[in-house]
């Protein structure tokens, strides 16, 4: 699976998303283990599929404008999946986080993600589900932006966070749509 994991071509293997029409719940019903998607995501290459950054940077700036209506913006920052950072960099930007946590395991860009963090108290752990890594009531802003989607328990990760939350926490997830347009118009070629 490997040369069709990270390759963008017409040979490209999709993951179907079903509905069920008994109680409306999406699903995937074949996916791959977490030992396998750990391997995949470790040597994949960013993610942007050639997108112009000023359109990626233009998008990102939108999610963090969101972010700062409704997050105090101190204590602890994870993001998980930041990909080349550029949501990270507006974070940074503010500076008013003490410590910034991120979730990345693509070793290629990790680098970047260094160069963005400079200066600051940082981890980069190269997971997707290293909550364990984070000392209990220290994050104030937790961010995922097309990766709640693609975790394999989303929820038992997300119960882990809570003791991780300081009071009054906020968290960002941008989800992908499997009824939008876009995945409408690309039917059983669009990813998510």
């Amino acid at each position: 699976m490997k040369p069709h994991w990270n390759a963008v071509t017409r040979d490209r293997a999709y993951f179907s998303y079903h509905r069920c029409p008994v109680c409306g719940v999406l699903y995937c019903p074949e996916f791959f283990m977490e030992a396998e998607l750990t391997q995949f995501y470790a040597s994949m290459p960013d993610n942007t599929l050639g997108v112009a950054p000023d359109v990626l940077k233009k998008t990102q700036r939108g999610y963090f404008d969101v972010l700062k209506r409704f997050s105090s913006r101190r204590g602890g920052y994870l993001e998980v999946g930041p990909d080349l950072g550029f949501f990270t960099a507006y974070a940074v930007q503010e500076n008013t986080y003490n410590h910034f946590w991120l979730f990345e395991p693509k070793t290629e860009v990790q680098s970047a993600l260094k160069t963005i963090l400079a200066g600051r108290a940082f981890d980069i752990i190269p997971s997707m589900l290293a909550v364990d890594k984070i000392p209990p009531q220290t994050l104030s802003a937790v961010v995922m932006v097309h990766v709640l989607d693609h975790l394999l328990e989303p929820r038992k990760i997300l119960e882990q966070l809570k003791s991780r939350l300081l009071p009054g926490a906020t968290l960002l997830f941008v989800t992908h749509d499997e009824s939008s347009w876009l995945a409408r118009a690309m039917g059983r070629r669009w990813d998510g």
